[in-house]
């Protein structure tokens, strides 16, 4: 009743001062995390949790008890009601039917932290978002994004070399090339899979030289630097050059 009052453009005031009134009064009462979640019936929702119109009540009132650690809290009494193995899958069904559920991604980021915590490997934390269950779609799937940021906290410094060495135990070089340049050509993939691509061919030992002549920009001749592969080379020699114990300033002039 009060979801539905809420959600009506006529009854929001009325909704939400009914609402307040009834967190108010659990306050009085000492009800916290885990009482609450039994009293809106959420116990019963099984693994269809996610759906339900009284989630976002109870993460409200969470939110009203601990707003620094509300997240914490919820995760904390899902994991003891799921474990961790089905809150995962929970999690993850949700984010592919639901990306845009504010709460999830929320809850996903504590169950990041928690496996960052725990010590799991980058390789560990693919598996556990079942990225190795999409074959050569691994850069489609929604849980990408989760998998590439905990890379990046576990090793800030060359993700990327992190990354690919977890992605060619899954798949071979021109498996793996083929879905670089497809991820390429999609907007919410193209810098990542560009970066990837650089580290695979860092990975099997391409010079500067090498790659010119792999985007044919030695076929261009006046039209070289219009050519749209130009930035791609420039930003492989320029990738190269940090990785030289003595860097050349000039490095692409000097490689023309």
């Amino acid at each position: 009743m009060l979801v539905m009052a809420k959600e009506d453009n006529t009854t929001a005031s009325i909704g939400m001062k009914l609402e307040d009134t009834q967190f108010n009064r659990w306050l009085s009462q000492g009800e916290n995390a885990e009482s609450v979640f039994k009293l809106l019936n959420l116990n019963k929702d099984g693994d269809k949790i996610f759906d339900s119109l009284m989630f976002s009540t109870w993460a409200s009132y969470v939110t009203k008890l601990d707003r620094k650690n509300s997240y914490e809290a919820m995760f904390s009494v899902l994991k003891t009601r799921y474990g961790d193995e089905v809150l995962t899958g929970l999690l993850i069904a949700s984010r592919k039917n639901r990306p845009t559920n504010y709460h999830v991604t929320r809850l996903e980021g504590v169950l990041l932290k928690t496996w960052a915590s725990d010590g799991k490997t980058a390789d560990e934390v693919f598996k556990l978002l079942r990225l190795n269950k999409d074959g050569d779609r691994v850069f489609k799937s929604l849980m990408l994004s989760s998998w590439v940021s905990y890379v990046t906290k576990l090793e800030d410094k060359n993700p990327d070399k992190l990354m690919l060495s977890v992605l060619k135990t899954s798949y071979n070089d021109e498996i793996l090339t083929n879905m670089l340049v497809a991820a390429q050509k999609v907007p919410r993939t193209k810098t990542f899979a560009a970066s990837l691509q650089e580290q695979l061919w860092i990975s099997q030992g391409k010079t500067a030289d090498d790659i010119f002549q792999l985007l044919k920009l030695d076929q261009e001749g006046k039209h070289l630097l219009n050519s749209g592969e130009f930035s791609t080379w420039v930003s492989y020699v320029t990738k190269l050059n940090k990785l030289d114990e003595k860097p050349d300033e000039f490095a692409v002039s000097s490689d023309l």
